[in-house]
């Protein structure tokens, strides 16, 4: 069986019959009645098949993947949080996000792309919402652990 190629193992995958030469016992007939065959991933990979194909994929959460995680998080609440509050899609808004040092690193690479998801004039991240600004609506939104506090107003 080590020494079937790609195309003899598929064949068998798809239901067919491979014949092989097995020394001192001549010509064996392999189907998917003798022979399972199953993907291994060698590392920390998770691999699925179907169809004749195969996907390996990393399950690993690095910082840059949290953080952009994250990101969209903040973006789909704004959203919402912008419906909630009767403002068109069309509207400008100004945005600050209050949230934990490690947040607001995280979040802060992503800072011009979720003010144009937004359509934001101004967003602020840091530490505390700002005061002396009348927000329109704010909330809190779940990090899958950390918190971040939003607020939002229109922007004239």
């Amino acid at each position: 069986v080590e020494g079937l190629d790609q195309a003899q193992l598929r064949t068998i995958e798809q239901g067919g019959r491979v014949t092989v030469e097995v020394p001192g016992h001549g010509a064996l007939e392999l189907d998917s009645t003798r022979v399972t065959i199953s993907a291994k991933a060698s590392t920390s990979m998770v691999v699925q098949q179907g169809d004749g194909l195969s996907v390996a994929l990393d399950p690993a959460v690095t910082p840059a993947l949290r953080g952009e995680g994250m990101a969209r998080e903040v973006v789909s609440r704004v959203q919402r949080l912008r419906k909630e509050s009767g403002l068109a899609v069309s509207d400008r808004i100004r945005l600050a996000i209050a949230a934990p040092a490690d947040v607001q690193e995280a979040i802060g690479a992503h800072r011009a792309w979720m003010a144009s998801e937004v359509l934001a004039t101004e967003l602020i991240i840091s530490d505390e919402i700002p005061a002396g600004i009348v927000w329109t609506a704010q909330a809190e939104v779940d990090l899958d652990g950390p918190v971040a506090r939003i607020a939002l107003t229109k922007d004239c």
